[in-house]
């Protein structure tokens, strides 16, 4: 086995086979649905044979002339180019007959078949110029039945003439062993050209390079935690603002309303805190989990101090003073107004009225006095539970965030060794597909090298396509059988 045909039998076994597989007259016939493949074979298949080449119609097997049916009013695409690439993996020459043409005749059938000739040229440049012939089986039909003169001039008219002639020299074109190995060399050169394109164009390193990408934008996994810790202590930080803005409301109206005595306030105070703090709790707890640090395990619930005791000031005297002087007042008047009682019952009546109103302006005054300072004590005592509680939410929060640093850090660490190790497996899977591409490449323009230029011969540039070939038309005169001018 020469090198060529090694070449030949690893990228093209189906055309390794045709260059082993002895000349045949038959033709694969395809076509999408709807093209009217039957009414075609059967009408080539009555058009007769004037030679001794026999053709034979298929629409199925590995053929080295494959016909390709289309309809003149569809455009060729994906579904059409499926069809050939299908049937025409081991062929040699491919030819196109358009059908119904009799429904849109005149220039219109000339821009269809070039279009369809080019289309046909781009997707396999590797058969040269393909053939695209125009018939109409109904024509051939009416043209079999009128039989005579008549019927041959009417055959002629319908293409089936022209397509089996096109046939029979594309038949007798692949008897030729030299033609044959032309076109799987053509063939196999488009194959080896495809494939170092795309070797040169497709990059197969991309999922090792999203590797390191996904590997490398792991590391913000602790940022993110302890930005999540921080709002966390923030949402904290205004819901104990809050509960504690209305335990003061709660204590205020109760001092005002005279809902609740002033000495009764402490405990409703210790109570109304204690609530707080174990709410903060529980949204720590649930937020963070438990804590790692001693003194975290329980929030702010120092027991309330008592307020403050009652005490004679000065202005208690003052107030016993002013009480006397206006009951006295208020004692002579009475005394005056009546005008009979004697000095001693009359002197009498003032003291009693001065002492009254003294001990009943003093008691007011303390009453309002010291309700005045439990309100304060509230307020104090409630700013610097306030305090004590910011201080254990952020004494929380650092806890947290601390064990989040540390954890982070362990993990920072392990993931950079493996991190390191990983991506040096990355760059040396790719180095290694790098070289296999490469080595693909060079093993690609061996093959190539070895099945020598192209450009000559019968499948070269600038050479006629297989079919264009002269025959006797029905006058005696003879005609050319490519109807694209």
């Amino acid at each position: 086995m020469t090198g060529v045909d090694d070449v030949l039998r690893r990228w093209n076994p189906h055309g390794w086979r045709r260059l082993h597989t002895p000349p045949s007259a038959t033709v694969r016939v395809v076509g999408v649905p709807g093209t009217g493949l039957g009414s075609l074979i059967t009408e080539l298949e009555e058009a007769g044979d004037d030679t001794s080449i026999g053709l034979r119609f298929v629409r199925n097997g590995d053929c080295a002339v494959v016909l390709l049916v289309t309809d003149v009013s569809a455009v060729l695409g994906r579904t059409e180019f499926g069809v050939l690439d299908g049937a025409a993996r081991g062929a040699v020459v491919v030819v196109c007959a358009l059908t119904a043409v009799d429904l849109r005749p005149g220039q219109q059938e000339q821009v269809i078949r070039d279009r369809d000739a080019e289309l046909l040229h781009r997707h396999a440049p590797w058969f040269g110029r393909i053939d695209v012939l125009p018939v109409s089986a109904h024509a051939a039909a009416h043209a079999r039945r009128l039989g005579g003169d008549v019927g041959r001039v009417l055959a002629v008219e319908s293409g089936i003439v022209d397509l089996r002639a096109a046939l029979c020299a594309a038949v007798t074109a692949t008897q030729s062993a030299r033609v044959v190995r032309a076109a799987v060399l053509a063939r196999t050169r488009a194959m080896i050209l495809d494939e170092i394109r795309s070797l040169r164009t497709v990059d197969d390193t991309v999922d090792p390079r999203t590797e390191r990408l996904r590997l490398s934008s792991a590391r913000v996994g602790a940022q993110r935690a302890r930005s999540e810790v921080s709002h966390a202590r923030t949402e904290i930080l205004h819901d104990a603002t809050v509960r504690l803005r209305a335990v003061a409301s709660r204590m205020s109206e109760s001092l005002d309303g005279g809902v609740i005595a002033p000495d009764d306030i402490p405990g409703l105070l210790a109570a109304e805190l204690g609530d707080v703090a174990a709410a903060v709790a529980d949204a720590a707890a649930q937020r963070w989990g438990p804590t790692s640090a001693s003194g975290l395990d329980e929030p702010v619930g120092a027991p309330v101090p008592d307020p403050p005791e009652r005490a004679g000031v000065f202005e208690d005297r003052f107030a016993l003073v002013l009480g006397v002087s206006a009951g006295a007042g208020l004692g002579k008047l009475l005394s005056t107004s009546i005008g009979w009682l004697p000095v001693a019952p009359a002197f009498a009546l003032s003291v009693a009225c001065g002492g009254v109103a003294a001990w009943w302006l003093v008691r007011m005054r303390r009453q309002l006095a010291h309700r005045d300072r439990i309100r304060r004590w509230v307020s104090d005592e409630i700013a610097v539970f306030r305090a004590a509680l910011d201080r254990w939410i952020r004494a929380r929060a650092f806890d947290v965030d601390d064990r989040l640093g540390r954890a982070a850090d362990e993990r920072g660490r392990e993931r950079a060794a493996a991190l390191v190790d990983r991506i040096a497996e990355i760059d040396e899977e790719i180095r290694r597909r790098d070289g296999v591409r490469r080595a693909r490449i060079a093993a690609c323009e061996r093959d190539l090298a070895t099945l020598g230029p192209f450009g000559t011969g019968t499948f070269g540039a600038g050479t006629e396509p297989i079919g264009r070939v002269p025959r006797p038309s029905v006058d005696g005169f003879e005609v050319s059988t490519d109807r694209n001018g």
